[in-house]
């Protein structure tokens, strides 16, 4: 029991360390923690987390065209995509 609750506590931080580097380039447009007061992007904040890893991978793959989206979503990994999705998804 004592090892289980030590990898969760170990494995966490790596998680919310990764995470700022990676929605960094996501505030830009989208605001501090997906909400922005520009209606020219949509907030992210609890969007549906199998929405929002379909969109980066419609971007990343040029289904869906966007020149800034589809610049970003290009560099990202299925890892990336999947830990913005949850990040945003489980905001509140």
């Amino acid at each position: 029991m004592k090892l289980v609750i030590w990898i969760v506590l170990v494995a966490t931080p790596i998680e919310l360390m990764a995470q700022p580097n990676l929605v960094r380039s996501c505030e830009k447009c989208h605001g501090v923690e997906g909400i922005n007061n520009n209606p020219i992007f949509p907030n992210l904040r609890g969007q549906n987390k199998g929405y929002l890893i379909s969109t980066l991978n419609d971007f990343k793959t040029g289904n869906r065209q966007n020149q800034i989206m589809t610049s970003i979503a290009g560099t990202l990994s299925d890892d990336d995509i999947e830990m913005i999705s949850k990040y945003y998804s489980e905001l509140k």
